[in-house]
């Protein structure tokens, strides 16, 4: 009996551990995925659009109302 009890013990603490580690990785993966896309996509453009010359601006890679709008709301 103790032996069953023991395993049984060992197993479910063991089935118990990869959920909550899965639940935590998949959550701060989600987390710096959204903060990349963040800084990639808002503040990447401010920095890019502040450095370039104007002669060269955003107007070259993408229409000037594609994204300006979005942010704008």
């Amino acid at each position: 009996t103790v032996r069953c009890a023991g395993s049984a013990g060992h197993g479910a603490t063991e089935a118990a551990r990869p959920e909550r580690s899965l639940q935590a990785r998949f959550f701060t993966h989600r987390t710096v995925a959204t903060a990349r896309n963040r800084a990639s996509g808002f503040g990447g453009d401010w920095r890019v659009r502040k450095q370039l010359p104007v002669v060269v601006g955003p107007d070259d890679r993408m229409p000037p109302g594609s994204r300006e709008p979005k942010w704008a709301q």
